[in-house]
């Protein structure tokens, strides 16, 4: 991101927004414990469409203009 000219203040707000995220699941009324998410984007966040296009347009970059693959 910063390589394609983001600010890093922007990458700063979006890494803390996702460090630190957890999770419980409710499975026949049973709350599981808390655990870490450490990969993803949030379900129904406004910027996980963004952060998404933008992993797929990196990955088409250097498949196509890239020496080699991804």
């Amino acid at each position: 991101m910063e390589l394609d000219g983001l600010p890093a203040k922007s990458i700063a707000l979006i890494k803390a927004y996702y460090r630190s995220t957890t999770a419980r699941v409710l499975v026949d009324k049973i709350l599981s414990q808390s655990f870490e998410i450490r990969s993803g984007v949030r379900q129904g966040c406004i910027l996980s469409h963004i952060l998404f296009n933008y992993a797929i347009d990196w990955i088409l970059r250097k498949a196509l203009h890239g020496s080699g693959g991804v």
